[in-house]
């Protein structure tokens, strides 16, 4: 099981996407409050149901692509 810093880390890539939308296009959909912070937390959601049942190599992949297609 990874380390809860090491968990941290993978926190700065989508907060930072989040923050570029939301200061450079205020304006477009995905940079409104509701999508940021409803897209950050299903996809924190579906990493932890992918985490929690299989933590192989396929883990990473398998979450980015469920986040991608969860409604």
């Amino acid at each position: 099981m990874p380390h809860a810093d090491d968990l941290l880390v993978g926190l700065v890539a989508p907060l930072g996407a989040t923050a570029v939308l939301t200061f450079t296009v205020p304006n477009a959909p995905l940079a409104h409050p509701w999508s940021a912070v409803a897209g950050n937390m299903l996809s924190a959601l579906v990493a932890a149901a992918v985490l929690s049942l299989h933590t192989g190599p396929w883990a990473a992949p398998l979450t980015v692509g469920l986040a991608g297609v969860a409604p």
